[in-house]
């Protein structure tokens, strides 16, 4: 459970048409949001396992977790990159989606 803390956004960015979201072996000290508003993206941990993330849904990644992305046609994104000083939460390297 976080205590009550302050959010460092880092960048955060909207962008209404992305053809070409392919990323390989990503890795940050940041937290990162990612959020379809439409399309499709498909984010692989290390393990290659797949995380599909479509429109209204969206992907949580902590620091230090390595990953890729790919997408099967133009998607529309919002996303932020963040930081937690001092949190108290420690997760493990993992992509969550919801």
């Amino acid at each position: 459970m976080l205590k009550e803390c302050d959010i460092d956004i880092l960048l955060w960015d909207y962008r209404p048409s992305v053809k070409n979201w392919k990323f390989t072996d990503s890795y940050g000290c940041f937290w990162r949001f990612y959020c379809n508003c439409s399309g499709v993206t498909h984010f692989m941990d290390t393990g290659r396992r797949q995380y599909t993330s479509g429109p209204g849904q969206a992907v949580l990644i902590p620091p230090l977790t390595r990953f890729s992305t790919q997408n099967d046609g133009p998607v529309c994104l919002l996303y932020a990159y963040f930081s937690i000083p001092e949190t108290s939460v420690i997760i493990p390297p993992a992509i969550s989606s919801c």
